[in-house]
């Protein structure tokens, strides 16, 4: 079951996200050879990918298994080119993201989804 969870972060910021995978009795899920990947998009429709995090680069995610903890690491210039378009706030805008998790036997599950809002940097 997907968990709504919609944060913001900072433009030219680092930024640590985790997020913790319960199960239906709210157990912490042991998450032991377990991969991940999150993708972020201005929109469900669009086909542009504003950033990607996965297991396999230890720099945008991490995961403790027994803690069932999903680390994302967004770094200072992950988001520094974004460029907000007319029309939209100029202070902040609204990407969305999920975050699915694959089990050794190949079982995907989409544990996280939601808003990241962006909030435009003056300090560069």
């Amino acid at each position: 079951m997907t968990t709504p969870v919609d944060f913001s972060l900072d433009q030219y910021a680092t930024f640590t996200k985790t997020f913790t995978v319960y199960d239906e009795a709210n157990n912490v899920v042991n998450l032991d050879d377990f991969e991940g990947e999150m993708v972020v998009r201005p929109d469900y429709d669009s086909q542009r990918i504003i950033f990607q995090a996965n297991t396999a680069d230890a720099n945008t995610m991490a995961i403790d298994g027994i803690a069932g903890n999903v680390a994302i690491f967004f770094t200072d210039e992950d988001f520094a080119n974004y460029q907000f378009q007319a029309g939209q706030n100029l202070d902040t805008t609204d990407l969305v993201y999920d975050l699915r998790l694959t089990n050794a036997n190949g079982q995907s599950f989409r544990v996280a989804s939601g808003t990241i809002t962006l909030n435009r940097a003056i300090t560069r």
